[in-house]
């Protein structure tokens, strides 16, 4: 179920569009940060609160980032780091950190070394090479390291890997082994071990996904799932699973169900087991589609749409999807492209059961009002009858 929460007038973040958006639990809110207002760039701090659905404006100390927009971000406890990208003319490379306890910000310099000095955190220099300038690229927690994947720097799409150590303050750059992308083009994807504050570039195995920018990266338990992007030449539809514990890439490409078409520019939230996939730009037009991938092992009650580009205008509503409340195999409707024709017909005769009558409600609502035991296993067999699969019914049976 969507939600449209209103705000009041003139207190808001603004429109925008490429901005980051992330949750801290601990504060149960939403924090933006900077995007693309289609006339400039922007360094502004927003909170947004989910139990009273109210916008902040958050005035922070420290160094503030300069403006920019297609960076990438993560949550590490209550603290947002950010990377890179673009403030309307340069690539940047730069990394902060905002802490959302203290509202404060801080520039994570070589040797990535912080020390308290008052209000503000003091950094010193060290040796090492981290990601380098791009936008459009990810950024992911998981366990106690921060990776970074892909992005365009104006020339390249990059898909590499390197991890930065939060405490040894350097940096490592090993080679890279296996499955060597057939393109000229280099590729990167980096990590952040946060305990010990150092960036390193370890050996990669399996098959590596060619480089892209502006795709989405999902933390499913030790996994990243990386899906769609844009190589420089043409919007991909791949999806590859990513190992952290062994630093793996698995291609993904025999997974059941029909797959998004190429997009780039999208969203994607995990709520376990599934990763939900929303809007985004194939090429042709800007989408509102929505797609699920059951992973088999994966987490939010609500996604939270916050601005963007329509193709008109810049926007900056805020909209609410109640993910609990979809259904499997109501996700094709939710498709423009999907046409009623691509899909078998169910012919019912004259004597058709209350069974048949109530798998269409089914169907075509995802809910039966009176679901007995029996009526249950009558419906698992019209399934049967017709082809179909039925993974769940989603109301609950009271105890016998």
């Amino acid at each position: 179920m969507w939600a449209h929460p209103q705000v009041e007038s003139g207190n808001s973040a603004g429109c925008r569009a490429a901005h980051s958006c992330d949750y801290i639990e601990k504060d149960e809110a939403l924090y933006l940060f900077g995007g693309w207002s289609g006339k400039t760039a922007l360094n502004d701090v927003w909170r947004f609160d989910l139990t009273t659905l109210e916008w902040r404006l958050v005035h922070g100390d420290g160094k503030q980032p300069r403006p920019r927009n297609n960076h990438a971000s993560a949550v590490v406890d209550r603290k947002i780091y950010i990377h890179g990208g673009h403030d309307g003319s340069t690539w940047l490379s730069d990394f902060y950190v905002f802490d959302t306890e203290t509202s404060t910000w801080a520039e994570v310099v070589r040797p990535w070394h912080l020390r308290p000095c008052g209000s503000c955190i003091c950094l010193q220099t060290t040796s090492g090479v981290g990601p380098s300038a791009r936008a459009c690229h990810t950024m992911s927690k998981v366990g106690g390291k921060l990776f970074v994947f892909g992005g365009f720097d104006g020339a390249h799409c990059f898909n590499d890997v390197d991890i930065l150590d939060l405490g040894k303050h350097n940096y490592a750059r090993p080679p890279m082994r296996y499955s060597i992308p057939t393109t000229n083009v280099p590729v990167f994807m980096h990590g952040l071990i946060i305990d010990t504050f150092t960036w390193i570039h370890p050996i990669v195995h399996g098959y590596h996904p060619a480089p892209r920018n502006a795709h989405t990266m999902s933390i499913v338990g030790s996994s990243l799932f990386m899906f769609g992007g844009h190589s420089g030449a043409k919007h991909l539809r791949d999806l590859y699973q990513f190992h952290t514990d062994t630093l793996t890439w698995t291609h993904l490409a025999s997974v059941d169900g029909m797959f998004p078409p190429g997009l780039r520019g999208h969203t994607a939230n995990v709520k376990l087991p599934k990763v939900y996939f929303f809007g985004g730009y194939d090429g042709r037009g800007r989408s509102n589609e929505l797609y699920i991938l059951n992973t088999r092992t994966s987490v939010h009650a609500l996604m939270y749409i916050v601005g963007g580009f329509d193709g008109f205008k810049w926007l900056d509503d805020t909209h609410v999807l109640d993910i609990c409340r979809i259904e499997e195999h109501a996700i094709t409707m939710t498709t423009q492209r999907q046409l009623v024709s691509q899909y078998r017909e169910l012919l019912l005769h004259q004597d058709a059961t209350y069974s048949d009558i109530t798998f269409l409600e089914f169907l075509y609502t995802g809910y039966i009002q009176d679901l007995t035991v029996d009526t249950a296993l009558e419906l698992l067999g019209v399934a049967d009858h017709y082809a179909l699969q039925v993974h769940t019914i989603a109301t609950p049976l009271k105890p016998l």
